[in-house]
């Protein structure tokens, strides 16, 4: 779940916050534009309850009193908001951030980071399949062999229903209003992608990109394109040697 606080709430996180956190309050108030207040992610709210004092705490504690409903597993040595979906299946609520696999976007604040995760191309990816299988929890990145009839990501969508793209994109941070409702606090964020050419970074705040573990050809896989302007969820391959996102599921 995102967490939506008032601003009297924001003044009082502030009151007691260090000046890292004063700063990130600042910057997502200025990036959103929620009329009922801001939205802190779940992995922000983590990220805050792990570094606080006990006064601190306090307040968070007051300010969020349903983080305790979030329930958080971990993966990679790392914990994670996640929740059964309408599919049946167990699924990230946010996209996996490995740095050691993986690249943030350019520029990010450390806040961003916990929020948009990072990017991977086929030989991170590689190495995250040998690290999941090695890890044995049973989670993985999202099949999508849509034409064998074995998807995760299609099985997903269906049972999403009509217009998933909007039931699943975030509330904010997309481009020319192209918020979604994250009616099942999926909270996808339009963390764009990486090219392998120079390793630039495009498309932030349009596209949210997704990789499955479908192989299409050679070195394409199939993966999953949110966009800013509609409320369709598109499927295509790329070479994998571009950086997209990531999110888990198991059953």
């Amino acid at each position: 779940m995102n967490f939506i606080i008032q601003p009297k709430e924001i003044s009082a996180i502030k009151n007691v916050a260090c000046s890292d956190w004063k700063n990130w309050l600042s910057q997502i108030e200025k990036e959103q534009s929620v009329k009922e207040g801001i939205l802190i992610p779940p992995m922000l709210a983590k990220m805050m309850f792990n570094h606080s004092d006990p006064k601190q705490r306090s307040v968070l504690e007051g300010v969020f009193p349903k983080f305790g409903d979030q329930r958080f597993e971990t993966i990679l040595g790392r914990e994670y908001p996640v929740d059964r979906m309408p599919d049946g299946k167990i699924w990230t609520l946010c996209n996996l951030i490995h740095p050691d696999l993986g690249f943030f976007h350019d520029g990010l604040e450390l806040w961003q980071q916990q929020v948009e995760g990072t990017l991977h191309n086929k030989i991170m990816l590689e190495q995250l399949y040998q690290q999941l299988e090695k890890e044995g929890k049973t989670w993985r990145v999202p099949t999508d062999d849509v034409e064998h009839g074995d998807s995760d990501w299609q099985r997903f969508f269906d049972a999403i229903g009509p217009d998933a793209g909007t039931k699943l994109k975030s509330q904010a941070g997309w481009a020319h209003g192209g918020n979604g409702t994250d009616e099942f606090a999926f909270s996808v964020v339009p963390a764009g992608n990486r090219s392998s050419n120079g390793g630039r970074f495009y498309y932030r705040g349009y596209y949210g990109l997704f990789w499955s573990s479908s192989v299409a050809s050679g070195t394409y896989a199939w993966y999953r394109t949110f966009n800013y302007g509609n409320s369709q969820v598109e499927r295509s391959n790329s070479n994998r040697s571009h950086g997209f996102s990531v999110r888990c599921v198991r059953d």
